[in-house]
């Protein structure tokens, strides 16, 4: 009797003791995905971010010794590359793909700013790769999402910190709107034009206190006195006889060309134009034309009359003083996709240069003391046929 107990107690215990295990067991599986470490991640943001910013941290992998990641169940799906973190543009691009996939998955913790930092803390350090991502705030500040590696511990129990200045663009400074403008130039055949060259102007408006402003041919209308700014004194049209030119803040500009392609008349009457929508270009190869990439750019024609196969040169481009002139609203540089340079065409009488010069007095010489031989060869060559 005693033994059946006996061995009945030893069967209930067993039994107790798998249930037990089996609960430690998942338990375990259960946290395996929550901090639980000695490792710490604080991210700094400007002070204008303070209770505002929101941010959630992800475990996205290990970091090998290797160089490759051993990616997480969750993050298996990412093709990207890995491999290299000491360049700043390519982390930046492996975050971001990540963060499209994060966007679905659950965090390991969240938090918002607080005395302009976030703190990530109890995460392992066994060279684990994490990912930060913005929640919440991107109205007043965008953070760009961040990827940390947690190196492993040097001493048992040790901590380890990493602290990231996040790289943000404050929301609250509005962005210039910009524009863009494609030059187009054709005959009245809508052939286009390459080689016509043109300047390229920004009407600024001269301050009331401003007095100074000699050097400079004045101008006024309605909304006061203005300037014709140079911005390029020459741009040229390219085999589709186009220039494109982007990043332009709004306001009003003209073409004046100076110029003409070779046989056409020169346009003497300036393009002026206004740039007051946003808008982008891009450059199709297959067609070889710009086209609108973005909103509303300016497409500006001009055309040229044939003049009977004639080439027609206009005077050197008018360059404007410098002196005393005020400061412009436009950037002293704009961004010209297309500045195409031709070969400089030459009509007329040909050119001798000093070369040919020196070339040509020689041969004269030359040519000079060979007549004077024959002459005296002829000269005395009678003589003596007469005294025979």
């Amino acid at each position: 009797m005693k033994k059946k107990l006996s061995g009945r107690i030893f069967a209930v215990l067993m039994m107790l003791c798998l249930l037990c295990s089996s609960s430690l067991m998942v338990a375990y599986a259960e946290g395996d995905d929550k901090p639980s470490g000695n490792g710490m991640v604080q991210i700094e943001l400007p002070d204008f971010a303070d209770h505002i910013a929101s941010f959630a941290i992800y475990e996205v992998g290990n970091y090998n010794y290797d160089g490759t990641v051993t990616l997480k169940d969750d993050f298996s799906s990412f093709t990207g590359d890995l491999t290299d973190f000491s360049e700043a543009s390519k982390t930046l691009v492996a975050a971001e793909s990540l963060a499209e996939i994060a966007a679905s998955k659950k965090s390991l913790d969240s938090g918002t700013t607080s005395e302009s930092k976030v703190v990530f803390s109890s995460l392992r350090t066994d060279n684990s790769l994490f990912l930060v991502l913005q929640t919440a705030g991107e109205e007043i500040i965008e953070v760009s999402p961040m990827l940390v590696i947690l190196p492993y511990r040097t001493e048992t129990g040790s901590s380890i910190s990493v602290v990231i200045e996040a790289k943000y663009t404050d929301k609250r400074i509005p962005v210039e709107p910009k524009g863009a403008v494609v030059l187009i130039k054709k005959d009245k055949e809508d052939k286009r034009l390459p080689g016509a060259h043109f300047r390229f102007e920004f009407k600024s408006y001269i301050p009331e206190n401003y007095i100074e402003n000699t050097g400079i041919d004045v101008l006024s209308d309605s909304k006061g006195d203005y300037y014709w700014d140079v911005i390029s004194l020459d741009l040229v049209t390219d085999e589709k006889g186009q220039i494109a030119i982007e990043d332009l803040p709004f306001g009003t500009y003209r073409f004046i060309e100076t110029k003409a392609p070779n046989g056409y008349r020169l346009s003497e009457e300036p393009k002026e134009f206004e740039i007051n929508k946003v808008g982008k270009i891009e450059f199709k190869g297959d067609i070889g034309e710009y086209v609108a990439k973005e909103g509303d750019p300016s497409f500006i024609i001009f055309e040229n009359e044939l003049k009977g196969g004639t080439p027609v040169h206009s005077s050197n481009p008018v360059q404007h003083s410098d002196a005393s002139k005020p400061q412009s609203s436009v950037p002293s540089t704009v961004s010209t996709v297309s500045t195409v340079s031709t070969p400089s065409e030459v009509s007329g009488s040909p050119v001798i240069t000093g070369e040919d010069v020196a070339k040509y007095t020689i041969i004269s010489v030359v040519s000079g003391v060979s007549l004077a031989a024959v002459v005296l060869l002829l000269v005395f060559g009678k003589k003596e046929s007469r005294y025979r």
